[in-house]
């Protein structure tokens, strides 16, 4: 495999965001990208589970806002 789609595959499993690789890579759209990004399911499974792990600390850290707001 050339060095541009290994960089490219590297990049997406940091958590590049498609669009930042696609200017990096000087692809015009980022459906070109995608056709060459293939993540694996443990790669997919962990950038969920960390998305999950942002959206569960969002949460808490709402509902201690809330409850410090109410008890005041």
């Amino acid at each position: 495999m050339a060095l541009i789609p290994l960089l490219k595959h590297a990049l997406a499993r940091m958590g590049w965001e498609v669009h930042a690789i696609a200017a990096f890579a000087g692809h015009h759209s980022t459906e070109s990208t995608l056709r060459y990004i293939h993540l694996s399911g443990r790669d997919l499974a962990d950038k969920l589970s960390r998305g999950m792990e942002q959206i569960h600390s969002w949460r808490v850290q709402m509902l201690t806002d809330t409850i410090g707001q109410v008890a005041k």
